[in-house]
């Protein structure tokens, strides 16, 4: 491959990636803006909390399997049988990991939401049902890094950075109009994390053969755990120090 043709690539990738990002960051905007002004900002507070613990959760959940699926499957041959093993084994680890970390967090929840909180009931309730999001979004991620490995950036833009914060937004304006302020913090995660979920596997499968019996089958690759293991708490300084001012507000 020439030069010409690696530059053009590369700023095609790039200028997908900024379009991605801007659209995605635009929607996020619009409905932090609306929750705010259609909840209230004690509502805010509530959604900010849940999606502070839970997103510090699916880091542990995902091991950093999204980065090792994605240094493994850029380095093999497409049609090599380890691309294969290496995305259904990271799909298997990162799944049966999230659940672990999710409904730890949901039998949790009580005590997180009295001890550091002390908030009243309903907080609880959203850490729970985020907290059963966790397989799907992990899932999602490590998913949309190995279509990235393909060297192909506009599948996991297009579901991670547009769908999941459009399907945020669309999910909370509907609930709230039909079904309350509450269903409106509840609904646009759980929605936006199957959606997301379902929608990736079906970008996935353009480059692999993937089923549910070939992800429990496969052969935990222990090299990707090795690789991705240290990235998981190189990881969790970065997304707690992100999340510290929403934690300590919160508190």
């Amino acid at each position: 491959m020439s030069n010409n043709v690696i530059g053009r690539k590369v700023a095609k990738e790039a200028s997908i990636s900024f379009g991605g990002m801007g659209m995605g960051s635009l929607f996020r905007y619009l409905f932090s803006i609306m929750m705010a002004r259609w909840l209230g900002p004690q509502m805010l507070g509530i959604y900010s909390l849940g999606n502070a613990v839970t997103r510090i959760g699916e880091i542990f959940g995902i091991m950093g399997l999204d980065n090792g699926v994605l240094r493994y499957v850029s380095r093999e041959k497409e049609e090599n049988a380890n691309v294969r093993n290496s995305i259904y084994s990271s799909i298997k680890m990162g799944f049966i990991s999230s659940l672990v970390i999710g409904l730890l967090i949901y039998f949790c929840s009580d005590w997180i939401v009295l001890t550091l909180f002390n908030e009243g009931e309903f907080l609880s309730t959203v850490i729970k049902v985020y907290a059963l999001t966790l397989p799907f979004t992990v899932t999602t991620l490590i998913a949309s890094f190995a279509t990235q490995g393909f060297k192909i950036l506009k599948y996991k833009v297009f579901v991670n950075q547009i769908i999941n914060p459009f399907t945020l937004l669309l999910t909370m304006i509907l609930s709230y109009l039909y079904f309350g302020p509450k269903i409106a913090i509840l609904a646009p995660t759980v929605v936006s994390a199957i959606i997301g979920f379902f929608l990736i596997l079906f970008y996935l499968r353009k480059f692999v053969d993937i089923s549910v019996k070939k992800v429990i089958n496969a052969k935990i690759d222990t090299k990707i755990l090795r690789f991705s293991l240290p990235l998981m708490f190189v990881s969790a300084i970065g997304i707690i120090m992100h999340w510290t001012d929403i934690i300590m507000l919160g508190i």
